[in-house]
């Protein structure tokens, strides 16, 4: 992106600031406000259609939320409420239309809407606000919380199967996710079952679990509208917001999962001389398999006692000094075979270290390994084939790097 891009990092730099609400759903209590349960695109900063360098920001909430209320916090001097959407991001975006999506995602209501309708409802008043000419050159960024990012993702995709809005879609610059369920939440898991039992006890009882059927964990639809998303993201800059506090069924998963010392595997083997192995940065094969953005292999042989595992520890703390620096962020995993070592299970040793590697990377991938030991128990870490899968699904994950 060009000019907005940097003004999109300063948005995700106020609100990261903030602590997250549940990935789930919105306080009950805050539904129960003052606030008016509005329905549609409501526009909550207002930019004139000759705006030089214009943009639109596009708020979508999660469940059970509200166009408002899901952006406010309480003032800690006052009973006002703070809004970021019409308080913070004018001052760091001052040529921005600021716009909030409402739509029914109570759970206690009438409406028996999905993901589909939402997506569609949000398509269609989107396009509406840009009728005008000028507006229809805005780009366009959207802030999405928990199932609000689901609806976007849904909503993108039905804008690439629809020719009416392909100008829309050319014009969807980026998006960033806050506690966005990509895979499910084994929390909506539970409401399903609870909900459905009051729905028996209660027969006048307006229960809308459609929303929250396709929050399950693993649920099917979610794993479509992300494989069909990951197809149609290219060109999008997307940024990614999650509570980073691990709580303590999975720091338990690590302490199980952790299998050996293998930073002392890898440390074990000789330091380079100066000025030695730094050849094979300039290398041209090294240099196109770092910059290859498939999936691609690296080969390095050599006779034994050349100090190939010298060179293996080096590219190793290299590329973990400068991936803070180089690019984005990657996730450097390693394991270091000793000859003679009479483990039958090493490889499954190496696999859960490598594992360990990645969910302590990236913990908001946690959901793979804690749904296997929740199935499984402690005997996962002995099974080769279902820690293969667990690592399958980690790296296909769309919120993996």
């Amino acid at each position: 992106m060009s000019k907005p891009s940097s003004k999109f990092h300063q948005i995700f730099s106020r609100f990261s600031r903030s602590k997250p609400k549940s990935t789930l759903s919105e306080s009950t209590a805050e539904s129960s406000s003052g606030y008016d349960a509005k329905y549609g695109l409501q526009v909550l900063a207002d930019q004139p259609s000759e705006q030089i360098d214009g943009v639109d920001i596009v708020a979508v909430h999660g469940l059970n939320g509200h166009y408002i209320k899901t952006w406010s916090a309480e003032s800690s001097d006052s009973d006002q409420h703070y809004n970021w959407l019409q308080s913070a991001l004018p001052q760091t975006f001052p040529t921005a239309r600021i716009m909030s999506f409402g739509y029914d995602s109570a759970v206690f209501t009438r409406s028996v809407a999905d993901i589909g309708d939402f997506a569609d409802q949000l398509l269609h008043e989107l396009k509406i606000r840009r009728s005008n000419l000028r507006d229809k050159n805005r780009p366009v960024l959207f802030l999405c919380h928990s199932l609000g990012g689901i609806i976007f993702k849904k909503a993108l995709i039905r804008a690439h199967e629809r020719d009416h809005y392909k100008e829309l879609l050319s014009h969807v610059r980026g998006v960033a996710f806050f506690g966005t369920p990509h895979q499910g939440s084994s929390a909506a898991d539970w409401a399903v079952h609870l909900f459905n039992v009051l729905k028996a006890a209660f027969f006048n009882l307006n229960i809308n679990t459609a929303p929250l059927k396709d929050l399950k964990n693993q649920s099917e639809r979610l794993f479509q509208i992300s494989l069909s998303f990951v197809d149609r993201c290219n060109d999008l800059k997307i940024v990614s917001f999650y509570e980073t506090q691990l709580s303590q069924a999975e720091v338990m998963c690590l302490q199980e999962l952790y299998p050996c010392n293998y930073e002392a595997l890898k440390n074990a083997n000789e330091e380079r001389a100066p000025g030695t192995c730094e050849w094979l940065l300039q290398h041209a094969q090294y240099q196109r398999w770092k910059d290859e953005e498939n999936s691609s292999l690296l080969w390095v042989s050599a006779n034994a006692g050349c100090g190939k595992s010298t060179l293996a520890r080096f590219i190793i703390d290299h590329l973990e000094a400068t991936r803070h620096r180089e690019g984005p962020l990657e996730t450097i995993c390693y394991f270091f075979f000793k000859e003679g070592t009479s483990d039958r299970d090493i490889a499954t040793i190496a696999l859960r270290a490598i594992l360990h590697q990645i969910f302590l990377q990236n913990k908001v991938l946690m959901d793979h390994i804690l749904d296997a030991r929740n199935s499984k128990g402690s005997s996962i870490l002995t099974e080769f084939n279902t820690l293969t899968r667990v690592f399958e699904k980690a790296v296909s994950d769309p919120r993996y790097p």
